[in-house]
Order: C-alpha cells, then sequence, then structure tokens
C-alpha cells in the first residue's frame, strides 16, 4: 500500500536507499485502491503493465528513471529535503495550485481543444483575483456589487 499511496501524491520524493513496488500481483492479488489507474498515469502503459504483471521491488534509480518519483535524496535529508519542499509549494497561491493541476491532470482525459479552453478559464481565473494582480503588481481588479449589497 505504500507505493499505491506514493501514487496519490503529486510529486513524489524517496530515499536513495529504498525500494518501492506494486508487488501485490507476486501475492496472488490486485493492486487496488487506485494503484493501476495511477501507476499507469505516472508512467505510461508499457511500464505500469510490466511492473504490474512481474510484482517487482525497484530501487530509486529506476524508480526516478521511468518517472514514478522526481526526487531521490539520501536517507538523512529527506525530512529536510521534504519539509523545505512542502514549504515553498505552501506559499504558492493555492488558486494558481489549483487550476495548474487542474490542466495538468484534465489534459491527460480530455482533448486538446477542450484542455486548452479550460486552461484559458483558470488563466483569467488567476488574473482576476486579488491575490496574483497583487503579486504581479497590477493594480487590484475592482469588485461588483453583488445584489445583496445594493
Amino acid at each position: 500500500m505504500g507505493a499505491i499511496f506514493a501514487l496519490a501524491g503529486d510529486i513524489r520524493v524517496m530515499a536513495d536507499d529504498t525500494e518501492i513496488g506494486l508487488i501485490e500481483s507476486g501475492l496472488g492479488i490486485l493492486a487496488g485502491a487506485g494503484g493501476t489507474q495511477r501507476l499507469t498515469r505516472a508512467v505510461g502503459t508499457a511500464t505500469a503493465i510490466d511492473l504490474l504483471l512481474d510484482g517487482r521491488w525497484i530501487d530509486a534509480t529506476e524508480a526516478t528513471r521511468i518517472g514514478l518519483v522526481h526526487h531521490v535524496v539520501p536517507y538523512d535529508q529527506l525530512q529536510v529535503h521534504t519539509s523545505r519542499l512542502a514549504a515553498r509549494l505552501a506559499h504558492r497561491s493555492p488558486q494558481v495550485t489549483r487550476e495548474l493541476k487542474r490542466a495538468v491532470y484534465d489534459s491527460a482525459s480530455l482533448s486538446t481543444h477542450r484542455s486548452m479552453i479550460g486552461e484559458a478559464a483558470g488563466l483569467i481565473r488567476t488574473l482576476t483575483s486579488h491575490r496574483e494582480t497583487d503579486d504581479v503588481g497590477l493594480p487590484p481588479i475592482p469588485r461588483r456589487a453583488s445584489t445583496t449589497d445594493r
């Protein structure tokens, strides 16, 4: 379940001395709980079927090579690295983060045309919010009075 849990994250960090795998097929069970779906989306169909059917453990080098993990660090630096990464991401605009994730994940399941429309809508939403206009030095966009304000 560790690999399935890791696949639920957007960014995966792994210690250099560990192994990861979806070994369920060797135990006679399906890598359920999203394992087959998330692995396929992370590494592609051919690599996913190889890993799922074989049910083997892979080291950090192979996990990085196939795109299963994004960062490999020495075990003794794992907590510092992940804390710094989390702190950087926590200071990003939640709205931009949401729109980025929506655009990227939609691109896997929607046509390019539909994805581009969604991306354009996300751009408009982020450009017209107060935080983002403040961040890029633009004057704030005045809000329309709602019907309850009148």
